[in-house]
């Protein structure tokens, strides 16, 4: 999916990157597996994380947001990055089609 499809169900404040990339999946973040195509969110406890992302779109609030954002990298600023990746979770894994490995997303991100 284009990430300028997925940007117009999501609520963000800013968008920094390029929406022509493609996102087909999402992930936990993990430093040592990352693609161009894969989505991850951050929360502030974490933001020393983001710098260390060299590729991938990355959900995360404005204070996340890196001085020098990596021109590889697609940052979605919002006020809440954990809903807008559940958003992005429900539109790249329908509960239709659901992807059983993702079940760990689901249970760590419900929203009250």
């Amino acid at each position: 999916m284009k990430l300028s499809e997925l940007l117009k169900s999501l609520s963000y404040t800013q968008f920094i990157g390029d929406d022509c990339a493609e996102v087909s999946l999402a992930e936990r973040y993990d430093c040592r597996e990352q693609n161009s195509d894969m989505l991850f969110w951050f929360k502030a406890k974490f933001k020393d994380k983001v710098a260390l992302v060299n590729k991938g779109n990355i959900i995360l609030d404005k204070e996340s947001l890196p001085n020098a954002p990596n021109p590889n990298c697609n940052y979605i600023v919002c006020e809440n990055p954990r809903r807008e990746f559940q958003k992005s979770l429900d539109i790249l894994y329908p509960s239709d089609g659901m992807n059983p490995l993702l079940s760990h997303f689901t249970d760590s991100l419900q929203i009250l």
